[in-house]
């Protein structure tokens, strides 16, 4: 018989947390923090009569109620009536828990659901919030998740060291192939830190993905299904450019256009590039409700994943900005309002680390380069990671 699948929580929640009690405890967490009866990891500390003294909150809150960009306010939580301090506010500054947060605290307890992409900010939070505990002489006690997409397959490259920001604090691939608990082991041996850092492993995983046993809870408003966490790699690059990535629809990610564009156009061109590898594309009509266009028609695309194994999120997201380019040179721009808090570098920079990848855009160069120059460092990359891997990674047969 299979093994059952236990989250970190879940194995955790079987030895006892009693011991968590014996100071200062506060949390990182949100919504998504759920063990495999349902149970949220504030209620499970409820049931051991422990009770934290502050929980902390990522970006888009603790039970995920705000949008990207939304700047969210601490407040009392109105389900457990827990002080919560927002490390997602109106500044940059807001980023990191303050140190005097973290003075007296003996032991942070971090439990949040990654989805696979260097730009999904809770490994920005998680890194800071290491540094700042590493001042403080703050045990940090990680309880790990899967990676939704699964660790066996990565794609891109560490982005330049000019082009890290809080869309990519770590130089990771843009699929980078690790779970929450090897991110941490990554910072702490890339940053040096004196931290003490515990880690509590799944058991029973494969490293391939979702376990069907395991409740998807969203981690963020635009993260509702599995299938949006596979094309979020790729579809993400589009949040640098004035396309709807589908923002403001019950399918964001799954679905992008502008009232500039064809569908069915798009849709042949994207398959002459060759880019339906393990997808199909169907042309399509919809209406933002909010967001980029939002109330217009736009025309666009929708992703239809068939082969998760074969599909490469990276290489979609790339040739739907060289299709826009090339078909729409009038209309298609790249976005140049700040972008979570940076105004020096074009957005879309930031996402691909890479100017270099733009001006192959902007130039219509073979669009086979351009995918070569994505995955330049990817090597060196996972050489390097080998040091901090925690499970085994097995292709698949």
């Amino acid at each position: 018989m299979p093994r059952t699948f236990m989250s970190g929580l879940d194995v955790q929640a079987q030895r006892g947390m009693r011991p968590w009690g014996r100071g200062r405890l506060a949390l990182l967490t949100h919504q998504s923090a759920i063990a495999s009866d349902g149970r949220h990891l504030l209620e499970l500390l409820e049931m051991e009569g422990l009770r934290p003294a502050v929980v902390f909150s990522p970006e888009h809150g603790l039970w995920a109620t705000h949008q990207d960009m939304e700047a969210v306010e601490s407040m009392q939580d109105p389900m457990f009536s827990y002080p919560v301090l927002s490390l997602y506010g109106r500044d940059a500054v807001s980023l990191a828990p303050h140190r005097d947060w973290l003075e007296g605290i003996d032991r942070l307890v971090v439990d949040l659901q990654d989805v696979g992409a260097r730009y999904y900010t809770f490994a920005a939070t998680l890194a800071k919030s290491l540094r700042v505990a590493a001042q403080t002489g703050t045990t940090v006690t990680l309880l790990d998740r899967p990676n939704p997409i699964g660790i066996i397959k990565c794609e891109g490259s560490p982005q330049l060291p000019d082009y890290c920001s809080f869309v990519g604090e770590l130089q990771l691939p843009h699929r980078h192939g690790l779970t929450m608990a090897e991110m941490a082991r990554w910072i702490v041996r890339e940053e040096k830190l004196d931290v003490d850092l515990e880690l509590v492993p799944m058991k029973n995983w494969n490293g391939r993905g979702w376990p069907t046993s395991a409740p998807w809870v969203p981690p963020s408003p635009n993260m509702p299904t599995l299938s949006t966490a596979l094309v979020y790699p790729g579809m993400c690059l589009l949040e640098g450019t004035n396309l709807s990535e589908g923002r403001g629809t019950t399918t964001p990610f799954l679905v992008f256009g502008a009232p500039y564009m064809d569908g069915r156009a798009v849709a042949h061109a994207l398959r002459v590039l060759g880019a339906n590898k393990g997808c199909i594309f169907i042309p399509t009509i919809f209406r933002p409700m909010f967001g980029k266009w939002g109330g217009h028609l736009c025309q666009g695309v929708r992703i239809h994943v068939t082969d998760p194994e074969a599909f490469c999120p990276l290489t979609l997201g790339t040739a739907v900005l060289q299709v826009a380019w090339d078909l729409y040179p009038a209309d298609f721009a790249w976005r140049t309002e700040t972008y979570e808090f940076e105004n020096d570098r074009l957005a879309v920079d930031l996402l691909f680390g890479d100017p270099a990848i733009r001006a192959a855009i902007e130039c219509s160069a073979p669009f086979e380069g351009t995918v070569d120059k994505l995955g330049l460092r990817l090597d060196d990359y996972l050489e390097k990671r080998e040091g901090i891997l925690i499970y085994r990674r097995r292709s698949p047969k």
